[in-house]
Parts: structure tokens; C-alpha cells; sequence
């Protein structure tokens, strides 16, 4: 199964087109571009009408209610397939919670009928916590098909293999559509190529059973291997 690989950090307007021509020679698929507006966007006839619908996922750049507005337009208007959005607060904070989930109501509306489709950003943990704030953002919304999930590893990721490959399992039932690797859980083999930990690699072949080839892989970080 080929798999769909997107890169890391957040290019902008200005050197989109030399990070996709990048990312093309490296074999990826993909590039993230901040959708912060800086100016003049400079790459917009850089880049073809098959590349923006196809090789760009817009990142928000925050979810200030003009900035949000904005940017979600201009992504629909240049037909970006996938838009993510930044985590949800932890439920215990219910004010901020429920803020977001009126900010994500509002964005699943808007994107609702067009080619554009939202990736919420989830700081993974095998936690019932985290489960229950993702669910009740998704919750919130009335056109909750146009969200997926783009599950986040954090570096250094540890927890036990049971319990991950349990809350794995809850949160395709939340329509995973994404997930993000930082470099740093790769390692080094014996013939200096980079490799992921035993644990890890059950990880991702569970990941990759679950989403088959509709599921987007995310490299974030600085380069481990040149």
C-alpha cells in the first residue's frame, strides 16, 4: 500500500513552490502551508489548480473569529482539500471548550458543500480525557462528516502498546482522517537507516490496516537524516 506523506514545518506563500518541488523530490506527496496572511501571496500562479486541489493542506494560523473567517475562505476559493485545525481544550476547562466547539460549529458550516474538508489537530494520548474532548467538540457540530481527525504523536511517545492500540481503535470510530510523526520517534538501525521503535511500528501497522490508502501521514520536525 503506497502511502500519502505530507511534510513539516509550515511553509509559506512565499517559497511554497520551491517546498512542494522539494517534498516532490524527497517522495512526498504533500506540503503544509500556513494560511496566514503575510502580504502579497506571491506562489498563487506558482502553483498549478492541480497542485493547490491536490499537494497543499492549509494550517490556520489561529482562531480569531476575522482571521478564522478569512482564512477558510481563501482556502476554499484556492479548492485546498484539507484545512487543520488546532486541538481542542481539554474538557475540565469549560469555557475554553466551549468557545472552541462554537468556533468549530461555525467552520464545519462554512466548509459544509465544497471540496474543503477540516483535519482536527489531536495531541494524542491513550486517556479517556482526551477521548471525551475530542467527542464532544465533534459533538457540537451538526455536519460533523465534514471534520476528521488528524491524531498528533507527541515526541518522545511512550505509552503502553495495549492501551494505545485501545483508544486507536475509539478514535477511528471518530473518523481519523491523518496522522502526524514527529522525527524524533525514529531511531537509527544497523545499516543508518532511520527505523521506528518495535512498539511504534505495531503502531503504525495498526494505523495503516484502520485507514488503508485514504489515511494522510504527517512528518513534522527538524530533519533527523540528511
Amino acid at each position: 500500500m503506497p502511502l500519502v506523506i505530507g511534510s513539516y514545518p509550515i511553509t509559506d506563500y512565499g517559497c511554497a513552490h520551491k517546498s512542494l518541488s522539494i517534498a516532490k523530490t524527497d517522495g512526498l506527496s504533500y506540503i503544509l502551508l500556513d494560511l496566514k496572511y503575510k502580504g502579497p501571496r506571491g506562489d498563487l500562479k506558482a502553483l498549478t489548480s492541480n497542485e493547490w486541489g491536490n499537494s497543499i493542506v492549509g494550517v490556520l494560523s489561529n482562531l480569531q473569529t476575522n482571521t478564522l473567517d478569512a482564512e477558510i475562505e481563501w482556502a476554499m476559493h484556492m479548492g485546498i482539500p484539507a484545512i487543520i485545525f488546532p486541538p481542542c481544550p481539554m474538557m475540565h476547562e469549560e469555557e475554553k471548550h466551549a468557545n472552541f466547539n462554537r468556533m468549530l460549529h461555525a467552520a464545519a458550516l462554512k466548509v459544509s458543500g465544497s471540496s474543503t474538508s477540516i483535519w482536527l489537530s489531536v495531541p494524542f494520548s491513550p486517556t479517556e480525557s482526551c477521548y471525551a474532548s475530542v467527542q464532544s467538540a465533534l459533538a457540537a457540530c451538526d455536519t460533523a462528516s465534514v471534520i476528521g481527525l488528524n491524531l498528533h504523536f507527541p515526541p518522545g511517545y511512550k505509552h503502553p502498546l495495549p492501551s494505545t492500540l485501545v483508544h486507536l481503535n475509539r478514535m477511528f470510530g471518530l473518523n481519523v482522517k491523518g496522522v502526524t510523526l514527529p522525527t524524533d520517534l525514529f531511531l537509527t538501525n544497523k545499516k543508518g537507516y532511520p527505523t521506528l521503535s518495535k512498539t511504534m511500528q505495531v503502531v503504525s501497522e495498526y494505523l495503516m490496516r484502520r485507514g488503508g490508502d485514504r489515511l494522510r501521514w504527517v512528518i513534522s520536525g527538524p530533519p533527523a537524516y540528511s
